[in-house]
C-alpha cells in the first residue's frame, strides 16, 4: 500500500531533513538518507536495506527504470507532492526521489586488512566534496579499503553521497578515532605506510614503490596537510612532482594520482 505525504511540516519529513543534515542524527537512528534516483538505485543494487521511498508522482514516471529497484526492496512507498520534496532536498533543484536507509556496518575493519592490500587513508579533511570524490576514485582504481579519521566529514552525509557517485555504498571502507594508531597498526601488519608531504626532499611516486603490494598513503587536511603526528607514525613520506609555480594539489586529485600509481602494474 502506497502512502501519501503533502505538508512539508509533517513528523516524518521533519525527521528526514533532520538526519541528512545532522550526523549526530544519523549515529543516533542508525538511518540516513539517499536522494536522487540515481543513488538510489545504487544503494539498492549494492544491497542497503531501504525502509521507506520517498517520490513525487512526476519522479516515479520519469525515473521508473531507475527506481525500480528500490520499490521492489523499500518496506513502504510513500507519495509526496512537489513542496515536500522541495522541503527534503539538499540543493535548490531535486529530482524529487528520496529514501531512508539503514546504516550498513563497516564493510572494513583493521583486524582484517590483507598485509597484500593497497588502501588510502584520509586524514582531517574537510571538504565533503574531496571526501565524496576520494571515495569515487578509490573504488574506479580498484582499492582495496578506504580509511578516513572521526573528523572527516561523514560519508553518509549529502554532499558525500553526492560527490562519491554510488561509491560508498560499494567501497569497503571504516572510520577511526586516532589516524597515527591506526597507521601503527597497520605497519604490525606488513603494511608499508607513506603520508603525502609537500616535501620535495620526500620520495617521488616512482620511488616509493607504490604500485607494490602492502602499501597505503595518509592525504591529509587540505589547508595544512598532515600533522606531525601522523607523519611521524608513517614510514616515510612521498610527494607528487608538480610545477614550481603551482603550491599544492586538491586533496582528491592528489589521492586520485596515488591511487592510480598504486594499480598502474
Amino acid at each position: 500500500m502506497v502512502q501519501s505525504i503533502s505538508s512539508p511540516q509533517n513528523p516524518k519529513i521533519k525527521e528526514l531533513v533532520r538526519l541528512s543534515s545532522q550526523k549526530r542524527e544519523r549515529g543516533l537512528s542508525g538511518l540516513f538518507v539517499v536522494e536522487s534516483a540515481k543513488l538510489i538505485e545504487e544503494a539498492a543494487l549494492a544491497g542497503i536495506v531501504i525502509r521507506e521511498l520517498f517520490y513525487t508522482p512526476e519522479a516515479a514516471e520519469k525515473y521508473a527504470r531507475l527506481l525500480a529497484p528500490a520499490r521492489e526492496a523499500a518496506g513502504q512507498l510513500v507519495e509526496i507532492t512537489r513542496p515536500v520534496a522541495q522541503r527534503l532536498a539538499a540543493s535548490q533543484t531535486t529530482q524529487g526521489a528520496f529514501a531512508l536507509c539503514e546504516l550498513p556496518p563497516p564493510r572494513l575493519t583493521l583486524e582484517a586488512l590483507s598485509p597484500s592490500g593497497r588502501y588510502l587513508l584520509l586524514s582531517s579533511l574537510q571538504d565533503p566534496g574531496n571526501v565524496g570524490a576520494a571515495v569515487r576514485s578509490a573504488l574506479a582504481f580498484g582499492c582495496d579499503g578506504l580509511i578516513l579519521s572521526a573528523d572527516c566529514p561523514d560519508v553518509y552525509s549529502p554532499k558525500v553521497l553526492r560527490a562519491a557517485m554510488g561509491g560508498v555504498f560499494r567501497l569497503p571502507l571504516c572510520v577511526v578515532p586516532d589516524m597515527a594508531c591506526c597507521i601503527v597498526q597497520l605497519r604490525h601488519r606488513g603494511i608499508r605506510v607513506l603520508g603525502a608531504a609537500l616535501d620535495r626532499s620526500a620520495l617521488t611516486c616512482s620511488q616509493a614503490g607504490l604500485d607494490r603490494d602492502g602499501v597505503a598513503v595518509v592525504v591529509g587536511n587540505e589547508g595544512s596537510g598532515l600533522s606531525s603526528e601522523v607523519l611521524a607514525a608513517c614510514d616515510s613520506s612521498v610527494f607528487i612532482p608538480i610545477s614550481q609555480q603551482a603550491e599544492s594539489l586538491n586533496a582528491s586529485v592528489a589521492a586520485s594520482i596515488f591511487l592510480w600509481e598504486m594499480r598502474r602494474q
